[in-house]
């Protein structure tokens, strides 16, 4: 085999494992700030990717300026979920909060992914078709390229908001010192219900950009779920670079596995992959 279509196998793995991160990132942040484990992350996901697909089948309307209408709804989502449900959970004793949230968020997510089968009971995904870009023996999809832009440009947006902007100072202090936080006159719930909406926001932009990689599956939510829970276990909470480094090694290594073994494969051993690298590294790869 020719080292060309290596390149560009790992150029679609470093697009995939991009487009994990955006989730990855979301939960990472969610996590950070309210202890919860969203199980419905990755149906936000699903969800987001389906209602973009009708929008799409219905109006013809190109996916990312769908993209720029679906994401903000999801944003809104994200925070009305937060504080119609989440929020009263979390106002339980210990023991009751943890079934709760774990109970809440799975029936939520289930939910979710019963709607998106009556409404598209089958996978779907949307193909649009770019001229390759072709340096030497490496072709190169534009379309991918595209999407790593969006995955870039996210992403350096998202470290904006997170670092140079009052929510980002507040949400940081809350996650190093909720009940300091407090007392400075930082709005713990406030900062809670927008978190929850930025990171559904960035589960569901991840849900919309897989559109364009593969077929996606009504259940596909929980997989979701479990590869982002990795990711930010690997990369380290509330780390924005560890959490992207972590979904490129997932992205990478699913797609080897997938093309030199099998794809009903390369979910399972890119999860071992990360594990074994956990039990040696067990902070992460880049500790916040």
């Amino acid at each position: 085999m020719t080292l060309a279509p290596l390149l560009e196998l790992l150029i679609f793995g470093i697009l995939l494992g991009g487009i994990y991160g955006l989730s990855a990132i979301g939960l990472s942040l969610i996590f950070g700030i309210a202890r919860v484990l969203n199980l419905a992350h990755g149906a936000f996901a699903v969800f987001a990717a389906a209602v973009s697909f009708v929008v799409i089948q219905a109006t013809g309307l190109n996916l990312l300026f769908v993209a720029m209408l679906v994401v903000p709804l999801f944003f809104v989502a994200g925070y009305v979920y937060e504080t119609l449900l989440i929020h009263r959970m979390l106002s339980f004793n210990r023991e009751r909060r943890i079934e709760a949230l774990i109970l809440g968020t799975l029936g939520f997510a289930l939910v979710t992914e019963s709607i998106v089968s009556i409404i598209i009971p089958r996978n779907f995904g949307v193909n649009y078709q770019f001229l390759p870009i072709s340096f030497g023996e490496i072709t190169v999809s534009t379309l991918r390229l595209l999407l790593l832009a969006v995955v870039a440009i996210t992403t350096v947006i998202l470290h904006f908001i997170v670092y140079k902007t009052w929510y980002g100072k507040a949400l940081r202090a809350t996650i190093d010192d909720a009940e300091t936080a407090q007392l400075m006159g930082i709005n713990f719930d406030r900062i809670t219900s927008i978190t929850f909406g930025l990171g559904t926001a960035l589960s569901a932009l991840g849900g919309i950009l897989l559109l364009l990689v593969f077929n996606i599956s009504p259940n596909m939510g929980f997989p979701i779920t479990l590869k982002v829970l990795a990711i930010i276990i690997l990369g380290g909470l509330g780390s924005i670079l560890g959490s992207l480094a972590a979904s490129i090694a997932l992205g990478i290594s699913e797609t080897f596995a997938g093309f030199f073994l099998d794809t009903a494969w390369s979910n399972s051993i890119s999860l071992v992959v990360l594990l074994v690298v956990v039990l040696i590294k067990s902070e992460g790869l880049l500790r916040r």
